[in-house]
């Protein structure tokens, strides 16, 4: 759960939710807007406005790249080694 709205490159809190009597929420790390106005190729084309949030998980040395364009969502992910995670390689 990522509270909004996230502002570029500065950290906001994400949060999941402990399932225990109490359910409070557990700050797990930390998601960064870096950019909205980057440009990306995927299988599926060019994409241009994309917007890139990073997570970044405590006591862990992980990351996950999100890559969102404008009409069309997740379009990529990638782990903090550039491993591709998701790719969208086509669409109707």
């Amino acid at each position: 759960e990522i509270p909004t709205p996230l502002v570029e490159n500065k950290p906001t809190p994400i949060y999941e939710y402990a399932y225990d009597e109490y359910e409070v929420d557990v700050h797990i790390g930390n998601a960064f807007l870096r950019t909205t106005t980057g440009t990306l190729t995927t299988p599926a084309g060019t994409f241009k406005n994309v917007v890139h949030i990073e997570e970044k998980y405590f006591n862990t040395p992980v990351s996950v790249h999100f890559y969102f364009a404008p009409g069309y969502g997740l379009i990529k992910m990638t782990n903090s080694q550039n491993k591709i995670l998701f790719e969208l390689h086509d669409y109707f």
